[in-house]
C-alpha cells in the first residue's frame, strides 16, 4: 500500500485468502497507513490452536500484514483469522497502534520490534505458539485478553524496555502469561527487559504467570 493510505471496510467485509501456503505477505504497509474494520480470513488452514508446532501441519507460511521501518501505522477494529505464521509483522516500526482487533490463530500471531508500540482492547486467542513475540521500547499493552493459546501470551525475545502492561487478562495458556527473555551475553548490544511495569493484570489457568528466561548463545556463533 502507498504512504498516507487508508483501507476501510463495511462491517464484515474484507478478504478470504486461499493461498495460505505461500510465503509472501498479503498486505505490505507504508508510512501513515490505516486498516479499519477489515476482516482477513485464511481459508483451508489447519485447526486453530494446534499443539504440535509442525510446519505445514499446525500452521502455514503466510504473513498477513507486514511493515518494515515504517511509522504511524494504525490497525483498528480488524479481525484476522487462520493458522498462518504471522497475522501482523511489524519490524523496526515507530508508533504503530493496534486497537480493538480480534486476532485468532497463528504461530507467532504478532511479531513486533521498534518503538512506542501500542496494543489496546485487543483479543488474542488460539495461537499454536505465542500471541505476541518480540520486543520494543516504550510499548503499551492495555485492556487486552490473551486466551486459549498453546504457549505464551507475550514472549519478549528482543527485549521489552520501558513498557507498561496494564489491565490485561491472561487465561488458559499452555505455558505462561509473560515470558521475559534476555540474552546472557548481551547479544543485542543493549539492555533487554528493563523498566517493565505490570499493573492490574489477571493471570489464571496456566502453569506460570511470569517467567524470567535467560538465553545463552555462548556456544553458538
Amino acid at each position: 500500500l502507498p504512504d498516507n493510505f487508508t483501507l476501510s471496510a463495511v462491517n464484515g467485509a474484507g478478504f478470504d485468502v486461499a493461498d495460505a501456503k505461500d510465503r509472501r505477505n498479503f498486505l505490505v504497509l507504508g508510512d501513515n497507513n490505516t486498516l479499519h474494520n477489515l476482516t482477513i480470513i485464511y481459508m483451508n488452514t489447519p485447526e486453530l490452536g494446534g499443539r504440535s508446532y509442525q510446519h505445514g501441519v499446525d500452521f502455514f507460511d503466510k504473513r498477513a500484514i507486514n511493515a518494515s521501518d515504517k511509522s504511524n501505522i494504525l490497525l483498528k477494529n480488524c479481525r484476522l483469522e487462520g493458522m498462518i505464521s504471522h497475522h501482523i509483522r511489524l519490524s523496526n516500526c515507530q508508533q504503530p497502534k493496534v486497537i480493538g482487533c480480534h486476532i485468532i490463530g497463528g504461530f507467532w500471531s504478532v511479531v513486533v520490534s521498534g518503538k512506542d508500540v501500542i496494543f489496546q482492547r485487543c483479543l488474542f486467542e488460539k495461537s499454536c505458539c505465542d500471541c505476541i513475540k518480540g520486543g520494543a521500547d516504550g510499548a503499551l499493552v492495555e485492556d487486552c485478553v490473551f486466551q486459549d493459546t498453546c504457549r505464551d501470551g507475550i514472549d519478549t525475545t528482543g527485549g521489552l524496555n520501558d513498557a507498561v502492561i496494564r489491565n490485561c487478562i491472561f487465561r488458559r495458556l499452555g505455558c505462561c502469561g509473560l515470558d521475559l527473555k534476555s540474552h546472557y551475553e548481551g547479544a543485542l548490544g543493549r539492555p533487554e527487559n528493563v523498566g517493565i511495569l505490570i499493573e492490574s493484570c489477571l493471570f489464571s489457568d496456566m502453569p506460570n504467570a511470569v517467567v524470567l528466561t535467560t538465553l545463552d548463545h555462548g556456544r553458538r556463533k
